[in-house]
């Protein structure tokens, strides 16, 4: 009785890891095809003001950084370094420092904190020998 518990467990599991896995995967599908399309328009609108060049670029690199993050997932088998939001969430927050001028000190602020916190997880990893 007692293995046939321990198997229907373990398909379960199996199951949600499957699904887990599709999932990721159309997520990356998804970031790739926007990475395309922010891409083809950055290239149609190349004479047009340097802003919006800037958040295009800045957009391609958080879809990058999504699809890096989707990559390194099955890499590890199914594990991401937290650093990688952490980059993803600086890269839209400098996004937004270019484009809201207003609000650009507290935007800066969010930054700072965002490097602290991947400061102290790198050094935590060193010391205590931890796989981020």
């Amino acid at each position: 009785m007692e293995n046939k518990i321990d198997r229907i467990e373990k398909n379960i599991v199996y199951s949600f890891d499957i699904i887990i896995t599709l999932f990721w995967l159309l997520i990356g599908v998804i970031a790739i095809f926007f990475a395309l399309n922010e891409f083809i328009h950055l290239v149609s609108i190349y004479n047009s003001f340097y802003k919006e060049v800037i958040h295009i670029i800045l957009i391609i690199f958080i879809y990058i950084e999504i699809i890096s993050m989707v990559k390194k997932y099955f890499e590890e088998n199914h594990h991401f370094p937290k650093r990688y939001l952490i980059y993803i969430a600086i890269t839209a927050l400098a996004r937004h420092i270019i484009g809201d001028m207003d609000h650009a000190f507290i935007y800066s602020l969010s930054v700072l904190v965002l490097v602290i916190a991947l400061v102290i997880i790198t050094i935590s990893n060193k010391k205590y020998n931890l796989k981020d």
